[in-house]
């Protein structure tokens, strides 16, 4: 059986990221290594404690566990009139969690001394009550104690932040003198380190997670006609990710003459072929949030009723791999201590498995796969998505656009919204292109809004694309809460309704 997936690729690049600790200490100048052998004193320290006080909350729970999370960066902006560069405040704190055999109980706080953390669980105790003969109960995990560190070539958390602004004048250099018809333009460059701790009965796991984050934005004018060209770079990476490839602005600059010469799309029904992005903001939003099992236990989701089901062609597969550490929505563990790893949530057309979180899993039934997140200790675990993928076929680009007889190429993202309950979906792509007869004509159109039942899009999917890629974004769900993901897949052809 064909699943769409290189496990071979996987692999590698999960070693990639656990071999990464070793290169980057060992690389380190004298002072930053020190300052790296203090901050791993001050971990193991918290460590203990959060340690103590998870068998202090046992002694009234069944199960507990301890998150502790730190995030700090830089950022920098360039435009015509203004290059700056500041720091982001450094922002720590825990949230403890309690499980008295029935409900969930948290609580967090930054305050991270060990008096006012020992306060903190005394208050949680207070209310709670054991119970003997618990509902449900909570696997904490086979023994496990661990410390890793994303891949970096050149860690940016050791530069001045004047390094991001002088990139990021380079690129604005860069693009604004290859075409006079640019008004202005935007560079936002930047890094985010978050590091994560996880503590209960059996586990120490620490991470290191470093986004490095490029974005280009640009307002354009020729002869009355206007363009709003932008591009988006975010990866599990260091100051290397922030060097833009000539190619990359060869490609912003592609847009720029596309968007000049668009105009609207006469709404209808159509055969499209997708671009990777496109065929992202698809998956993220038919089998992204509508798969997400907390959706389930609250009966949100429709997806729910098509478990075990066929939603979609034979040759149709769907993944979630937070393990893939070339993308933006990676990680080795999740909030809740469990270890990433792939989940096919789509095999040859079937609904097979939802993502979960430690709640969703526990009440559901259904297998946990490591997808609790938590935008910070101050906001619950969902599960949530991480990198989202239609899986590979064996079609090429070329020869799909040559089967459209009357049909649209779709480039480009802007936005999109699901709703779960009645699985209906909507986004916006960037540019639609003509195709007749298999070749396009050179018309444009912009914006171009896909709508429609997510079973009906799934069922009209005839081809598959050979050639898989990823593009980073963010997912807000709850009250706004944002993680970093990634979607993408390769090329398909379906057919829905174009606006």
């Amino acid at each position: 059986m064909n699943d769409g997936y290189d496990w071979s690729r996987r692999e590698f690049l999960h070693a990639a990221g656990k071999i990464a600790v070793g290169a980057t200490l060992l690389g380190a100048a004298p002072a930053a290594a020190r300052a790296a052998h203090s901050a791993l004193l001050e971990e193991e320290r918290l460590e203990a404690t959060l340690a103590e006080l998870v068998r202090d909350l046992e002694r009234s729970a069944h199960y507990a566990a301890a998150f502790y999370v730190e995030t700090s960066g830089a950022g920098a902006q360039a435009n015509r009139t203004d290059q700056t560069a500041n720091r982001q405040a450094r922002a720590a704190g825990v949230v403890f969690q309690a499980f008295d055999g029935s409900i969930f109980h948290e609580t967090s706080t930054n305050r991270l001394d060990p008096d006012s953390l020992r306060a903190v669980v005394r208050d949680l105790k207070r209310g709670m009550a054991k119970r003997s003969h618990p509902e449900r109960t909570i696997d904490p995990g086979s023994e496990l104690v661990t410390r890793r560190i994303s891949p970096r070539v050149q860690d940016v958390t050791h530069l001045d932040p004047s390094a991001l602004r002088d990139r990021a004048s380079e690129a604005l250099e860069t693009i604004q003198s290859r075409d006079p018809r640019i008004r202005s333009v935007n560079v936002g460059m930047s890094y985010s380190q978050v590091k994560k701790l996880f503590v209960n009965r059996n586990r120490r796991i620490h991470q290191d997670l470093l986004y490095t984050n490029v974005f280009l934005s640009a307002f354009v004018t020729d002869q009355g006609a206007t363009a709003r060209p932008f591009r988006v770079y975010r990866n599990l990476a260091g100051f290397e990710a922030t060097r833009l490839a000539p190619a990359e602005y060869d490609a912003f600059h592609s847009v720029v003459e596309d968007l000049l010469r668009a105009e609207r799309i006469p709404p209808g029904v159509y055969d499209v072929v997708s671009e990777p992005e496109v065929t992202g903001l698809l998956v993220h939003e038919s089998f992204g949030h509508g798969v997400e099992c907390d959706q389930f236990v609250k009966g949100r989701a429709r997806a729910a009723h098509f478990l075990g089901k066929r939603v979609a062609p034979e040759w149709v597969s769907i993944w979630d791999d937070p393990t893939r550490f070339d993308s933006n929505g990676s990680y080795f563990f999740d909030d809740e201590g469990m270890e990433a790893r792939p989940t096919q949530i789509v095999r040859d057309g079937i609904f097979v498995q939802p993502l979960t979180d430690l709640f969703s899993a526990n009440v559901a039934g259904i297998r946990r796969t490591g997808n609790g997140r938590r935008q910070s200790f101050q906001n619950k675990a969902y599960a949530r998505m991480s990198n989202t993928f239609f899986g590979v076929g064996t079609t090429p680009v070329a020869e799909m656009i040559a089967s459209l007889e009357n049909g649209i190429h779709l480039a480009g993202f802007e936005s999109g919204i699901e709703d779960p309950h009645g699985w209906g979906i909507q986004f916006t792509c960037n540019r639609g292109y003509e195709v007749k007869n298999g070749r396009r004509t050179g018309r444009v159109f912009s914006p171009v809004g896909v709508q429609g039942y997510v079973p009906d899009i799934l069922d009209s999917i005839q081809q598959v694309g050979n050639e898989l890629r990823l593009h980073p974004g963010t997912c807000g769900k709850g009250f706004k809460e944002y993680v970093p993901v990634s979607g993408g897949g390769p090329h398909l052809r379906f057919r829905a309704p174009l606006a």
